[in-house]
Order: C-alpha cells, then sequence, then structure tokens
C-alpha cells in the first residue's frame, strides 16, 4: 500500500530587480600618486652584472646537468 502525503503550499514571488541603479556614490574623486610622489628607496639595486652572472651559472649547471644524463 503507498501512501501519498498532500502538503499546500503559498509561494510568494518577490520582484527580483533591485535598486542598486538609483544609487549615485557619495564619495569624492580620489587620485592615486597624482603628486608624482616616488617610492622610498630600500637600498636594492639591481646591476646587470650580477643578473648575467647569475643568469650564465644556472644555464651552466643545466647544461652540466643534462650532459650527465646523456652519459649514464
Amino acid at each position: 500500500m503507498v501512501q501519498k502525503d498532500t502538503v499546500d503550499v503559498t509561494v510568494k514571488v518577490v520582484d527580483p530587480r533591485t535598486d542598486a541603479d538609483k544609487n549615485d556614490p557619495a564619495g569624492k574623486d580620489q587620485q592615486v600618486n597624482g603628486k608624482g610622489n616616488k617610492l622610498p628607496a630600500t637600498g636594492e639595486n639591481a646591476t646587470p652584472f650580477f643578473n648575467v652572472a647569475a643568469l650564465t651559472i644556472i644555464s651552466s649547471v643545466g647544461l652540466l646537468s643534462v650532459s650527465k644524463k646523456k652519459e649514464d
């Protein structure tokens, strides 16, 4: 025997539109770094010599590891 229960439900549909388009921003416009302020110097200077030296060392290690794998 199959029993079926029925429940009466009332559904209220609310208008899904919001009034967000009616709102205007009340704040003032802000300009970031408009005066041309510079960032503080932290003492870090990147020199091209060290960049080239680091790249050479890294590529040499990579080439040596590849050549050792080919020998094995």
